[in-house]
């Protein structure tokens, strides 16, 4: 009897000192509203001849506390960031003319992990301008510092996404692909193509470089450069 007892204790005393708390609720990503993705923002207010006021909007997330602001001047790629914002909203001068790129970080102090919402681009209208540059393209495939596997026939794809604010333009796309810097002059094959994706036969055991040139025929923009290694 005092045997059956004895277990019976340690099984309550298990049961009474489980005092582990559950572990603070990650942020959730936010929804951004404006400025509108992949679009003419005409929306600012403007401050100057040269720069506006604009009004960055997004939706609460949930277990979130404070939100990043992060917006990137897509020509210079130079990062303007509002910390720590506990408002769902705010307002940052931008430079007229330009396209931008923005993103929100949601945080909670609880916990070190933080959710980050999806990267929106809009263009600032500038006084004067009719035509509008198209958005830098955005590389897909291969990932930067990314391992490539050639297929069979030594191929790889290429897959990148364009936008222009002027949802009338039809874009055309230049791949740059080289050893050396990605700036080096591409083939005839390769420039003034109609589709977002290309199967190119590369050498393999070798770093490559490359980027793409967006055109909407007036104006044109260049990517990133990205860079991958095959085997």
């Amino acid at each position: 009897m005092k045997k059956l007892v004895f277990i019976s204790l340690i099984f309550l005393a298990g049961c009474g000192n489980d005092t582990s708390e559950d572990s603070p609720l990650e942020p959730a990503s936010a929804l951004l509203i404006l400025p509108t993705n992949n679009a003419l923002c005409e929306t600012g207010t403007s401050v100057s001849q040269t720069h506006s006021d604009v009004a960055f909007t997004w939706e609460p997330s949930d277990n979130t506390e404070t939100y990043d602001l992060t917006i990137q001047n897509l020509e210079t790629n130079v990062i303007q960031n509002s910390l720590g914002l506990t408002a769902t909203n705010a307002v940052v001068k931008l430079k007229k003319g330009v396209a931008y790129s923005w993103v929100i970080e949601s945080k909670n102090p609880q916990t070190s992990k933080s959710a980050t919402s999806a990267t929106w681009k809009f263009y600032l209208a500038g006084p004067g301008t009719s035509n509008h540059a198209p958005f830098p393209a955005v590389l897909l495939s291969p990932q930067p510092g990314a391992t490539v596997v050639r297929n069979d026939d030594g191929e790889i794809d290429f897959l990148w996404e364009g936008a222009d604010p002027d949802p009338s333009d039809e874009l055309t796309y230049t791949l740059y692909v080289d050893t050396t810097d990605g700036k080096q002059t591409p083939i005839n094959t390769l420039t003034d193509l109609n589709t977002e994706s290309v199967s190119l036969v590369i050498e393999g055991g070798t770093k490559y470089y490359w980027r793409v040139l967006t055109s909407d025929g007036s104006n044109s923009s260049f990517s990133q450069i990205h860079t991958f290694t095959t085997q």
